[in-house]
């Protein structure tokens, strides 16, 4: 899987090339998947949010920091996210980093 936002982690390794992309918009997450005809929008969600990061835990959870709403997470690749903004003082949030 391929991240893309303006304010996550800015490399990744895998052992073999992505068929997904999570980018982090101004209007939510767009998966993208690969197939016989290029990419192509597979899912979107958090419609509304500007989300600012998207970065991956190692064990493959995904986090979103947004602009105003605070963090939500994905276990699933992007498809479900729930918000864990438990603990958090600000909700404003420009970069966000796994581990």
């Amino acid at each position: 899987m391929i991240l893309i936002s303006n304010g996550g982690s800015n490399m990744h390794r895998a052992a073999k090339p992505s068929d997904t992309i999570v980018v982090g918009t101004v209007d939510g997450i767009a998966v993208l998947g690969h197939g016989g005809e290029g990419w192509t929008v597979k899912h979107k969600a958090l419609a509304g949010c500007n989300v600012s990061a998207v970065t991956a835990a190692e064990d493959g959870t995904l986090f979103a920091a947004t602009h105003g709403v605070g963090v939500a997470r994905s276990e699933d690749g992007g498809i479900t996210w729930a918000w864990c903004n438990e603990g958090l003082d600000h909700f404003d949030l420009w970069s966000a980093r796994a581990g």
